[in-house]
């Protein structure tokens, strides 16, 4: 018995996806990495790890770190 795949008349290979589709979330991440590597090299020797860059950050009101790595969570 075929497949609903199998009947259908279009292969998702005929589908081309333009290269904007993924631009949105290329430049969302090289963002996110550009603010984590500014928060790092303020003080390169004090966080030295993602882990240790959020924890420093706790309990202050601007997360300039926190937010970015949040968001890699989401977005990967």
């Amino acid at each position: 018995m075929p497949t609903y795949f199998d009947n259908l008349q279009r292969n998702y290979t005929d589908i081309t996806i333009a290269e904007d589709v993924f631009n949105v979330v290329q430049n969302d991440i090289n963002g996110n990495i550009e603010k984590i590597r500014k928060c790092y090299d303020a003080d390169p020797t004090k966080s030295h790890t993602l882990e240790k860059l959020v924890i420093d950050e706790q309990g202050e009101k601007k997360r300039p770190a926190t937010d970015p790595t949040h968001k890699f969570h989401i977005t990967l």
